[in-house]
């Protein structure tokens, strides 16, 4: 069984972003657009709260996204590079067109379904602590002994099931689901894939926040209209770099450490 390191497929997610970088940023600019635009519509119409609406919107750049990172996974895997060249052999190369095309179209629709349940989930949450929030009294109450238990059994459930979260890298690369999450059935494969989670996103979010200082300044009340579209723009450049690099570092650990237990 393969040691389960979480700082090497850090490493290597941002060795290969870095040096495909040419080739992923003409991959991700219409991606970057269509979220920019939804974001956008998201904060013209301040709907950001209104969870439900804020998916809806934010549909049409998960499926832009969802199929950029099944590229991006493929490219890792296979080598695949988008738009496909054929070889001449027709014969061949329509095989391999429809096992790209398969991979590409499954890849993205599990994207769009997870990033759909998860923001609505993260929504529905958000607004049950804000109603929460409005009903608190001044003395709140002690909490239970069944409320902690509650509480604990629901953050073990978020862990267990921070790996569906990836299913579309399986499904990017036509591979059966069923045996993916057979595969990493153990709950510390979960801990195994917050780490790596962790250690790819985390120096993009401390410098998302650095320029963000930077533009805004302290006083964040007097944000303008430009600086709402500037932070748009931050924010659709830093989303998309976060969810490349963690696509690419699941896809060098996690992937790499199952085609290692599958040889064995």
């Amino acid at each position: 069984m393969s040691q389960l390191d979480i700082v090497e497929p850090a490493m290597k997610a941002y060795k290969v972003v870095w040096a495909e970088r040419q080739y992923l940023l003409r991959l991700a600019m219409v991606p970057m657009l269509i979220k920019f635009i939804c974001l956008s519509l998201l904060t013209l119409y301040g709907w950001e709260a209104e969870f439900l609406k804020g998916v809806l919107i934010m549909l049409p750049s998960y499926f832009a996204e969802g199929w950029l990172l099944s590229h991006l996974i493929r490219l890792i895997y296979y080598g695949h590079r988008w738009p496909f060249r054929p070889t001449g052999d027709m014969d061949a190369d329509m095989v391999t067109l429809a096992h790209r095309a398969r991979g590409v179209m499954a890849g993205t629709l599990t994207y769009v379904l997870t990033r759909y349940l998860v923001d609505g989930f993260v929504g529905a949450m958000q607004a049950a602590a804000i109603q929460a929030q409005e009903q608190v009294t001044d003395v709140p109450p002690e909490p239970s002994f069944g409320s902690i238990f509650l509480a604990i059994m629901m953050f073990s459930g978020m862990l267990w099931a921070f790996r569906l979260l990836w299913l579309y890298l399986p499904a990017a690369l036509n591979r059966s689901m069923k045996l993916f999450l057979s595969d990493i059935n153990r709950f510390i494969m979960s801990l195994y894939m917050i780490g790596i989670w962790l250690m790819s996103i985390v120096p993009v979010i401390l410098v998302f926040h650095i320029i963000s200082g930077i533009v805004f300044g302290p006083e964040a009340e007097q944000i303008n209209a430009a600086q709402i579209m500037i932070f748009n723009m931050l924010r659709t450049v830093g989303d998309t770099a976060i969810w490349m690099l963690s696509t690419a570092a699941m896809s060098y650990g996690l992937l790499t450490f199952l085609s290692e237990k599958h040889r064995t």
